[in-house]
């Protein structure tokens, strides 16, 4: 690979890195308030960054993750014909039906 290729690779790649950046600071002030820091100190202006940029990352690592599947209807009927292991289904089903005090 020459030596040009290479330089141009980086180059995109931190253009690429560039706007991922410039997306989470907008994201950051329309909607998380980064701009609405009241505080005068260093150290609260760290604190409240820290918090709206870490309220973002969390946000983006929720919608990234793959959603539960929902049980399928054999799965759910599996479940309610057969209790688990260990424990008094029948009993517990016919305690349960009894009405009355």
């Amino acid at each position: 690979m020459l030596y040009s290729e290479q330089v141009s690779e980086r180059i995109f790649r931190f253009y690429g890195v560039r706007f991922q950046i410039g997306f989470a600071f907008r994201d950051a002030k329309q909607h998380l308030g980064l701009n609405g820091g009241q505080a005068r100190s260093q150290a609260k202006l760290h604190f409240h960054f820290n918090v709206v940029f870490a309220a973002l990352f969390w946000a983006r690592r929720q919608v990234q993750r793959p959603l539960a599947r929902e049980p399928t209807r054999r799965q759910i009927q599996g479940r309610l014909q057969s209790p688990p292991a260990g424990t008094l289904g029948a009993a517990r089903i016919s305690s349960q039906s009894k009405t009355g005090p």
